[in-house]
């Protein structure tokens, strides 16, 4: 239950706090981009590196403490803030020139849940094959992670656009 209704907390919370309308480009950039982009793909972006990136430390320790708990624990946070940050993506209006940015953003939200999960499942019933699939898999969202900034980056430079 806490999984579901966490992301629609968080949902609900950002968009009751208001925010600014579109952005404006630089000159010669392509446009100017919609009305909440910038406050749902950043926040997606920042609920990612706050809660995700740091539950895989907390993970990483856990695991070379060999406490099963522990790691389930963070695991699960890796899991949940991947659930948040994809309801923030499913808010972003479609901008043509995010488009990059925002769909490796998708694809790292998918795999930090789907790896999160499965390194919980495989740590709390001993399931080797789930843990090292699960863990395949968070490697797989770091590196979509990875792409996801230098989209934004290349993001920035065409459109001067920025979280």
């Amino acid at each position: 239950m806490r999984a579901t209704v966490l992301p629609v907390l968080l949902v609900l919370l950002l968009a009751s706090c208001g925010g600014g309308g579109g952005g404006s480009a630089s000159p010669g950039a392509p446009d100017s981009w919609p009305a909440d982009f910038e406050r749902w793909v950043c926040g997606a972006l920042e609920e990612l590196e706050s809660n995700a990136v740091p539950a895989m430390g907390d993970l990483s320790d856990a695991i070379d403490a060999l406490d099963v708990d522990a790691v389930a624990a963070a695991a699960e946070a890796v899991a949940d803030s991947g659930v948040a940050a994809r309801g923030m993506l499913d808010l972003a209006p479609v901008w043509d020139p995010g488009t990059a940015a925002v769909e490796d953003l998708y694809r790292a939200t998918a795999l930090f849940s789907e790896g999160g999960r499965l390194v919980a499942s495989g740590a709390t019933t001993a399931d080797l094959a789930a843990l090292g699939e699960g863990r395949a898999l968070l490697e797989d969202a770091a590196a979509a992670m990875a792409e996801a900034d230098a989209a934004l980056s290349r993001l920035q430079s065409d459109a001067d656009f920025r979280c």
